[in-house]
């Protein structure tokens, strides 16, 4: 059970015994003082010991409620702000190009909702490979069908007559014009590719410029959901002792796949990282990555 559950729980059960005991110990000393003595100045000071108890009783009950209906205000705010981030991501769509490694031709395809957050990771995955780990570049190939089916055509033709279809040379062939395809998409020229050289071997810099690359050729469709996120972080960061709790609940509803997207852009916006990494994500994400 959730330490923060067991937390909440001991203080109901003390706050519970705490006012039976000073009940109990009241009721006796009334009962007492009334049945053994007529003396009106005892009676009057247990009167008066009567009502000082009591109103401490009321005092801890009214601070016991009122901190139960800040968490319950504070939590019913926090559910609705992740079922507004639901409805921004049951709102996405994304349109990208993908080579058909069977068919050896590039097609169209579009991701919605939270598939997007995979799309957008693979996308920036095959950017960065473009970019960064081929030894050169590879061109930005022309997609007018006519031409690419025919180049794909005359490589297969080659590798069938030289190679006798080996199967390494064809993948190797569709990687390629793979890379072409992305290079096209993204507008990435060579005059792009030979900048961002200065960049390579550095994992923060790479993934940094890859997913500016990628948001350039996409448009700000996460541009929402990334402020929207960042009101619930703030909210979090502000309103609550409880910080681990409500972000290991976010952390859970989260794919793999969107925290990444959501360190890549932190990578672009130091605030927004500064706010991660107290929060503890930035370690949470890093890890998460590595298994």
């Amino acid at each position: 059970m959730n330490k923060t559950v067991l937390l909440r729980w001991w203080e109901l059960i003390g706050v519970g015994v705490l006012c039976s005991i000073l009940g109990s110990t009241i009721l006796f000393i009334a009962l007492y003082i009334f049945h053994n003595t007529n003396d009106a100045n005892n009676v009057a000071v247990a009167s008066c010991f009567f009502t000082s108890v009591t109103a401490i009783v009321a005092f801890l009950a009214y601070l016991f409620s009122r901190k139960t209906f800040h968490k319950e205000r504070f939590d019913a705010t926090f559910f609705s702000l992740l079922n507004q981030r639901w409805a921004i991501i049951d709102n996405f769509y994304l349109y990208y190009n993908v080579w058909d490694y069977t068919e050896h031709e590039s097609a169209s395809a579009k991701g919605e909702r939270a598939d997007c957050f995979k799309v957008a990771y693979t996308e920036i995955a095959l950017i960065r490979k473009v970019l960064f780990k081929s030894a050169s570049y590879l061109g930005m190939e022309n997609l007018d069908s006519t031409v690419t089916q025919v180049s794909v055509e005359q490589e297969l033709k080659r590798i069938h007559d030289e190679l006798n279809d080996d199967s390494e040379e064809i993948r190797k062939m569709d990687d390629e014009f793979y890379a072409r395809l992305i290079n096209r998409a993204y507008q990435i020229t060579l005059n792009c590719y030979q900048r961002e050289q200065q960049n390579k071997g550095n994992e923060e810099c790479e993934l940094r410029v890859s997913f500016g690359v990628f948001l350039k050729g996409n448009g700000w469709f996460l541009e929402h959901y990334l402020r929207h996120l960042k009101q619930i972080l703030v909210f979090v960061n502000k309103d609550t002792l409880d910080k681990s709790y409500y972000i290991e609940f976010l952390e859970s509803q989260m794919t793999r796949h969107e925290m990444w997207i959501v360190y890549c852009y932190a990578l672009t916006n130091d605030d927004y990282y500064t706010l991660l990494d107290k929060l503890g994500m930035i370690d949470y994400i890093k890890n998460l990555h590595k298994l």
